[in-house]
């Protein structure tokens, strides 16, 4: 098939294949594959995973190109969890089209709240913890060290208290849990992805069959083709799919000729 984790048998000879019989192939990148990031933006978070709404930005254009919610696993220089996987995946088709340089991405992690609403939220949370380390401030709310990121993120002082906090830090605490922003320094590997974005051209094929339109008799199915789907069984749906479609044009093409 693709190139998609390599382990398994995907090294992409069929791409060679079909550049061999003259085929159209696009550019190949990995997709519903982690993200690789800035890891001082990530420092400490590594095995916490979180929920939250995600927003995809690129440089040239000011509202994001992207968003959706899922839940979100902090690894080592960089992120993953199915919602930004997802976001890998168009980033790599953004790529293939040219249309963008994605530059980063914003975690809300109170998706549910408003930027008024948290902030109120906040300043009643202080009046009830007066007594508390700043450090503390957070906790219940996220894990501590989400929280102790959150607070340099807000230019809030962890090991001061929270009865000193006044509302521009909690202002600033609020914006930070719903812009977590996070930039982007590229995708990670094949070795990791779980499918191929790009491959042969859709317009190389005779869609009824999935027959090549330059080599009667070659069929063309799978991940080998320039389609791909986000999580939730797309791809494997795709896989049955387009065998079924190949597999019973073979057989006509076969009984026709007997």
């Amino acid at each position: 098939g693709g190139k998609a984790t390599p382990i398994l048998g995907s090294n992409g000879t069929g791409y060679q294949l079909a550049k061999m019989l003259k085929m159209k192939v696009t550019n190949v990148l990995p997709g519903l594959v982690g993200v690789k990031v800035d890891d001082s933006s990530i420092k400490g978070l590594e095995g916490l995973r979180v929920k939250a709404h995600v927003s995809l930005y690129c440089k040239k254009k000011k509202d994001p190109v992207w968003e959706n919610n899922g839940e979100v696993q902090f690894k080592s220089e960089a992120v993953s969890g199915i919602v930004i996987m997802d976001m890998a995946t168009q980033i790599a088709r953004a790529d293939n089209e040219k249309l963008f340089n994605a530059s980063h991405f914003v975690l809300d992690l109170c998706p549910d709240m408003s930027l008024e609403d948290l902030t109120n939220y906040l300043i009643n949370r202080q009046h009830d913890l007066v007594k508390y380390t700043n450090a503390n401030f957070l906790i219940g709310i996220f894990h501590k060290m989400l929280g102790t990121n959150i607070l340099k993120r807000a230019k809030v002082d962890v090991s001061g208290y929270v009865e000193n906090l006044n509302k521009k830090d909690l202002e600033r605490i609020a914006k930070a849990i719903k812009g977590f922003m996070i930039p982007i320094k590229g995708l990670d590997s094949f070795d990791h992805a779980q499918v191929t974005v790009g491959g042969i051209s859709l317009d190389e094929v005779v869609p009824e069959t999935l027959e090549s339109r330059k080599n009667a008799g070659l069929y063309v199915c799978g991940e080998l083709l320039d389609i791909d789907g986000d999580c939730g069984g797309y791809n494997l749906q795709w896989a049955w799919t387009s065998a079924f479609i190949a597999s019973t044009a073979i057989i006509e093409r076969i009984n026709s000729s007997l």
